[in-house]
């Protein structure tokens, strides 16, 4: 499909008529209908919102909606948290299918359910939450409320959602879903859904997802100041007017067919999901839909767009502003609660000392997947920094990269890279550089600057022994900070050509491939070139050349790991 803007829109009567389609003539039945729905909006969750392992903080303890989720540990692992709100018709059931997904995929699901159906098929999709130990919430502020008999495993599934102290779903969860209301609803909102919708609305609550259709959202148009059938505490607004207190999704599954209120949506990502249409009911209907990305895909994105997919004559720099609004950057951000910094915890202490104890807490705490992962900057100016004025001409280019440290001890840090690269060259000819660590769950980081030293040959060889025979040969087959001549293929071919090369010897850091003999002392291997005691012998030389000068081994062929800047030698000497 080329273009994504002919994709139709369905309004309400519409798409009833198609829902009444599909359980008639095409054979399908509610349950599973509602099966490949919530399908599709696991998988689209899953995309936006990949599962993770992550701290708790002590405010996440006192607003969880589980009690099996809270700890007393600020640094107690826990995983994505999604809370799904399913409403009392399909669109809850669609909710209910997605919480059994996600709960498979991973994430720590918890559902509120205000007024559940007593039909055997909702029954029968709450049982099966229950067996999976997913909490089963009702809504009532606090007070208790079952929702029927509960599981030994569930203890939390006869009470009410806990909200946050101040009243919000902020802390409840990462992700929340708004099951709550589908295309068939019309009508003024009734509690308990006026009050869970008005939560919803932005800076109070976490990204949202809804299923097909935004609650509260008129079905055939977007929302605006005009719509009327909607309690006034849950107003909505247009463009011209952004104080409006609608919910503002951050993703939207539309299903079977995008509907009408979804036209223009840009506030967030978009995706189509049901994969059930046969071709006699898209011909009947005259509907345009896309195809799906692969075999397994049960959702497609519809916005923003992938780079090459349902491309239009949109101008370029307009597409990257409806991008930008599209994510709201600028609504982009959390509070800080999980502690402060004060002076005399800190006061007499070796700075180092106190890296030593945050970086632990990061690694022990599985705070992120790469807690040694820092951006690393570096200045191509090669001229003393006094010389440098306001008036003079002479400007200085930084630059930056996510590199991984590779160790730490009383002299400083160290970071290992190809001395050829743009950042060794900058590194080495500054002798300064600085870098920031961050880690965002335990809401820490650490600025470093100072100067900047080669490590010793030994530590060079020691580090290059440890990677993967792999990367040691991709690490000879290509010049990093360089133009790949011939592209992937001439890589692949170069990466060929060094493997069988070295065969089954040792791979060096800066010279041939090395074997071991009888007696077990290391020997050159050199017999694939006519020219190869001479080539030794250079090489020999030159490698002594550059020990010397720097008590390091400046071969431009030693590399970084393939896509992972792992840094060879900074080592800021002082905080």
């Amino acid at each position: 499909m080329d273009d994504f803007s002919k994709i139709t829109y369905l309004n309400q009567s519409q798409a009833k008529a198609i829902d009444e389609d599909l359980m008639g003539p095409v054979g399908f039945s509610v349950d599973q209908l509602m099966e490949l729905a919530g399908l599709s909006v696991a998988q689209a969750l899953a995309l936006e919102f990949p599962v993770e392992t992550l701290p708790i903080s002590p405010s996440e303890s006192s607003s969880s909606p589980s009690s099996s989720s809270s700890s007393s540990d600020p640094l107690a692992p826990r995983r994505t948290r999604v809370l799904v709100l399913a409403g009392p018709g399909n669109n809850g059931g669609d909710g209910l299918v997605a919480a059994r997904h996600l709960t498979h995929f991973g994430y720590d699901v918890c559902v509120c359910y205000p007024k559940p159906t007593s039909r055997p098929l909702y029954d029968g999709l709450v049982t099966q939450l229950r067996h999976l130990d997913v909490p089963v919430l009702s809504w009532g502020l606090g007070k208790e409320s079952s929702l029927g008999e509960s599981t030994a495993a569930s203890a939390a599934a006869s009470t009410s959602l806990r909200l946050s102290p101040k009243g919000t779903f902020e802390g409840v969860a990462d992700v929340i879903i708004d099951a709550l209301f589908g295309f068939g609803f019309s009508g003024p909102l009734r509690a308990p859904f006026d009050e869970i919708v008005h939560l919803l609305t932005p800076g109070s609550t976490p990204p949202l997802l809804s299923v097909d259709v935004p609650s509260g959202w008129p079905v055939d148009g977007p929302p605006s100041v005009s719509e009327s059938n909607f309690e006034s505490n849950v107003g909505f607004n247009s463009e011209s007017n952004p104080g409006s207190n609608r919910i503002h999704p951050a993703v939207l599954v539309s299903l079977t067919a995008p509907k009408a209120c979804a036209r223009g949506f840009r506030e967030g990502a978009h995706y189509l999901g049901g994969r059930f249409v046969p071709n006699g009911l898209r011909e009947k209907y005259g509907l345009v839909l896309p195809p799906y990305p692969d075999a397994f895909a049960q959702c497609v994105r519809l916005w923003p767009l992938s780079p090459g997919v349902g491309s239009t004559d949109h101008d370029p720099a307009d597409q990257v502003s409806e991008a930008a609004k599209a994510v709201q950057v600028d609504q982009m951000r959390i509070t800080y609660e999980l502690g402060g910094l004060e002076d005399e915890a800190f006061k007499g202490r070796d700075p180092m000392g106190i890296w030593s104890e945050w970086f632990t807490q990061a690694v022990q705490s599985k705070a992120c997947r790469e807690p040694n992962a820092i951006c690393l900057a570096s200045c191509d100016l090669d001229v003393p920094p006094s010389s440098v004025s306001v008036s003079s001409p002479i400007t200085a280019t930084p630059s930056v990269r996510m590199v991984l440290l590779k160790g730490f001890d009383a002299r400083g840090f160290s970071v290992f890279t190809n001395l050829q690269s743009r950042k060794g060259k900058e590194l080495l000819s500054r002798r300064r550089g600085s870098f920031v660590a961050f880690w965002e769950p335990l809401q820490r980081q650490v600025r470093v600057e100072g100067f900047v030293e080669p490590l010793t040959l030994d530590e060079n060889d020691a580090y290059f022994k440890t990677r993967p025979r792999e990367s040691q040969i991709g690490a000879w087959s290509s010049d990093q900070s360089q133009a790949i001549e011939g592209g992937r293929l001439a890589l692949e071919e170069k990466y060929r050509l060094m493997e069988s090369k070295f065969g089954g010897r040792e791979v060096g850091i800066g010279g041939e491939g090395r074997e071991k003999n009888g007696s077990g002392d290391e020997k050159e291997n050199d017999n694939d070139n006519n020219n190869n005691n001479e080539r030794k012998k250079n090489n020999d030389s030159e490698k002594k050349k550059n020990r010397d000068n720097n008590g390091n081994d400046n071969d431009p062929k030693k590399h970084d790991d393939h896509n992972q800047d792992k840094q060879q030698v900074p080592r800021p000497t002082h905080w």
